[in-house]
């Protein structure tokens, strides 16, 4: 396991190296291909389509990559914040009490 804080075209040529895991940040930071699909700024298909580029690109290093993104804790606590919200909004029997 390795971070290497860059782009993916930069730490994917760690995987030559024989290492078999990086921590992904540029893919998951705060402004990265999670937290858009996350925050809705980004459709699914931009989603597929990064996870695509990034086998890819790995790919061409090493046979047996891992790929670790790595998701910063305030992505997920707003991601928890909606899902209340969603699941309100589809079970319209629930009563407040």
């Amino acid at each position: 396991m390795t971070e290497v804080w860059s782009d993916l075209e930069t730490y994917a040529q760690y995987y030559q190296s024989g290492i078999d895991s990086s921590f992904d940040f540029a893919f998951a930071d705060k402004d990265g291909v999670i937290a858009k699909a996350v925050k809705g700024t980004s459709g699914a298909s931009s989603y597929g389509k990064a996870i695509v580029r990034l086998q890819d690109a790995l790919g061409t290093y090493s046979d047996s990559y891992i790929d670790a993104p790595f998701t910063p804790t305030m992505i997920w606590e707003g991601a928890q914040g909606i899902t209340p919200a969603i699941l309100w909004r589809r079970r319209p029997n629930w009563r407040r009490r």
